[in-house]
């Protein structure tokens, strides 16, 4: 068979006649192999479909019995029976005009190298009232992919004759029932060529049913379709594609958002590539007022909205500072997996996230931080020492931030703004861009490091470095030879006390002992500062 026509049947005894009519009297039935999937429907719309399939005795056809699962999975069952070339989706209270099947596989066959076909429709209100569904000539199924996800082409599967090898099992088949034809489309399409229009009406598409799931209430249908959407992300991401969303993701993303914080605030909690993918969404990304009025609406919500991040372990370093310690890790473990890393303290610091470890210094501290994380699977670590100060209004925006800032790939190296009057060193200084500078030379009084970069330099050898000087100029060098930016942030600012306690000849000696021991490594003195726009990229 050339064509596999798939119809789900659920509470249709109303319309199957004249939806399987339809069909059974295309033009080119002898190509056409129709299967009729049950989904577990409750009246007599199977018996009606029996007494009509009793008229045209040699017809090639198939009838699939299932428990009710969704107009989804009742697509998916009849897919896995189809064994045409081609494969049409019809509804099963719609109807078509009886050459549908002929003209699309006339198109078909004129452009063999098409993998989808699609015609105009009428969207049917009962009476004479109609309007109808026409799409551009985009040539292209990426383009069309990338039209319909913006909401600028129709995603319907029912006017659309599709190669059944675009099908594979390795997609994502929805389970809910709205806009579940875009999320199979986005991805089907992906993988596709060119596409074809035939520029004639031959699909009716019913609107006068009641109980249709486009008549259902609007605010339900639209937290179901940010599901769905949701659902693909997160599937995708686990693969490591987003290749079949593309350049509209950022646009699907803001719509799950904006849907999310009128009707369902739960969705960033029960999908956290929502909350991921709005912090990292950008102004320059969108154009329409519209979508920059959501933007700024959906950013405003996202940002008061309660979270934790779970990329991020907080080490916080302490020498006699059990106060401070104890404050740092109450501000900050609402929001991340704190812990005190106590290295010696007199007396010891009583805290439940206090970890007490013998007098090891700087080095050795870094030493059990970059063990916990890689141990623990945390992309991040934030490192801080505990006579850091910071004003109460900074640590909100600071939590915000360090958030956004671990999403985000190409950043090696993080810290607010520190020293005192907060000015930080004099090779920190860069050209400022939203509030965030980029340098090539960062202090290490305070670090959000991605685990993977800290490895570049832990463990440290404490026999040759174990004051710890010189742990900063070395993240340094590793991030700017990466290409990775080091961020300066001058909104959030802390302050750091003068001198380090440890005699600096001595601690010089060892650091530049230390530098010795590292293959390849410069002195970040004399490294060129970093270049550039601050660019967060897209998940």
């Amino acid at each position: 068979m050339t064509v596999s026509v798939i119809v789900p049947i659920y509470g249709v005894q109303a319309w199957i006649e004249r939806c399987a009519r339809s069909l059974l009297n295309q033009s080119v039935w002898q190509e056409i192999e129709y299967i009729f999937v049950n989904d577990g429907t409750t009246d007599a719309s199977m018996e009606v479909l029996e007494a009509v399939l009793k008229d045209y005795p040699g017809r090639q056809v198939t009838i699939i019995g299932q428990e009710n699962a969704g107009l989804p999975q009742a697509r998916l069952a009849g897919l896995r029976r189809a064994r045409g070339e081609y494969i049409l989706h019809v509804d099963s209270d719609d109807w078509v005009e009886e050459n549908m099947v002929e003209r699309m596989l006339e198109a078909a066959r004129a452009h063999p190298e098409a993998d989808m076909v699609f015609c105009q429709a009428y969207k049917e209100f009962g009476g004479d009232r109609r309007r109808l569904v026409d799409d551009k000539p985009w040539g292209d199924c990426r383009t069309f992919a990338r039209e319909m996800l913006r909401f600028r082409a129709h995603g319907y599967l029912w006017n659309k004759l599709i190669k059944r090898s675009l099908y594979r099992d390795d997609l994502f088949y929805p389970t809910i029932g709205m806009h579940e034809d875009m999320v199979l489309l986005a991805q089907l399409l992906a993988g596709g060529g060119a596409c074809v229009k035939v520029p004639e009406p031959l699909y009716h598409y019913r609107q006068d049913n009641a109980a249709a799931m486009s008549r259902q209430k609007k605010e339900k249908r639209d937290v179901d379709s940010a599901r769905n959407f949701l659902q693909l992300i997160s599937f995708l991401q686990e693969k490591g594609e987003a290749e079949p969303l593309g350049e509209a993701l950022p646009d699907i993303l803001l719509r799950c958002g904006w849907i999310a914080c009128r009707l369902a605030p739960s969705l960033p909690e029960e999908f956290p590539v929502l909350r991921r993918g709005l912090l990292l969404l950008r102004t320059c990304e969108f154009r329409s007022p519209k979508q920059l009025f959501r933007l700024c609406r959906v950013k405003k919500w996202i940002g008061n909205a309660p979270f934790h991040c779970d990329r991020i372990l907080c080490c916080i370093f302490n020498y006699n500072e059990n106060d401070s310690s104890i404050a740092w890790s109450e501000r900050l473990s609402p929001c991340f997996d704190t812990v005190i890393l106590d290295s010696g303290s007199q007396p010891p610091c009583q805290h439940p996230t206090a970890v007490h470890l013998d007098n090891i210094y700087y080095s050795g501290l870094m030493n059990e931080a970059y063990r916990r994380a890689r141990e623990g699977g945390y992309p991040w670590v934030m490192i801080l020492t505990s006579d850091l100060g910071i004003r109460d209004r900074h640590v909100p925006r600071l939590r915000r931030t360090m958030e956004r800032i671990s999403l985000a790939s190409n950043v090696g190296l993080y810290q607010p703004a520190n020293g005192i009057f907060s000015r930080s060193h004099s090779k920190s200084k860069a050209r400022l861009w939203g509030g965030i500078r980029s340098t090539n030379f960062q202090e290490g009084w305070f670090h959000l490091v991605p685990t993977e970069l800290l490895g570049r330099i832990c463990p440290i050898d404490t026999g040759i470095n174990r004051l710890g000087w010189g742990l900063d100029m070395a993240l340094s060098f590793f991030a700017n030879r990466e290409g990775r930016l080091i961020l300066v942030d001058s909104s959030v600012r802390v302050h750091h006390p003068s001198g380090s306690g440890y005699n600096q000849d001595e601690a010089d000696r060892q650091m530049k002992a230390w530098f010795k021991t590292i293959p390849g490594f410069r002195d970040p003195f004399h490294m060129e500062k970093a270049r550039g726009p601050v660019r967060y990229p897209k998940l």
